[in-house]
């Protein structure tokens, strides 16, 4: 289902869900296995060697990709994950949690599909 972001006012209630519980702990296990030990490493690299193709940061890049997150946006029926508001920011916090930089660089990837997820069909 597509989610129409705009419609959502200050106050709303979101209903947390199973399947928001399934997301923070999917997201957790990742971020525990991937995102907070490559974090530490990038931490101690130069920018030189953090750019580089065999960096940690495009390792994890990769695995985020292998897990769809970069399709976040993106409605189910057009091959995403299809988050709604309480989803991405679940989300978000998770990724956050493991490393606020490696989030901004997730949120930099998956921003583009926000524009073709804010055009629903009419």
């Amino acid at each position: 289902m597509a989610y129409d972001y705009t419609d959502l006012q200050q106050g709303d209630q979101i209903a947390y869900t199973e399947d928001h519980e399934d997301l923070k702990k999917s997201v957790r296990k990742f971020v525990a296995e991937v995102i907070r030990p490559a974090s530490i490493e990038l931490d101690k690299m130069s920018p030189d060697d953090v750019v580089k193709k065999d960096s940690p940061y495009w390792q994890c890049m990769r695995q985020m990709h292998e897990l769809g997150y970069h399709t976040i946006f993106i409605p189910e029926e057009y091959g995403g994950i299809g988050l709604d508001a309480l989803g991405l920011h679940i989300f978000f916090e998770e990724m956050a949690f493991g490393s606020i930089g490696l989030a901004v660089a997730c949120g930099v990837d998956v921003f583009p599909t926000f524009f073709a997820a804010m055009i629903l069909p009419e």
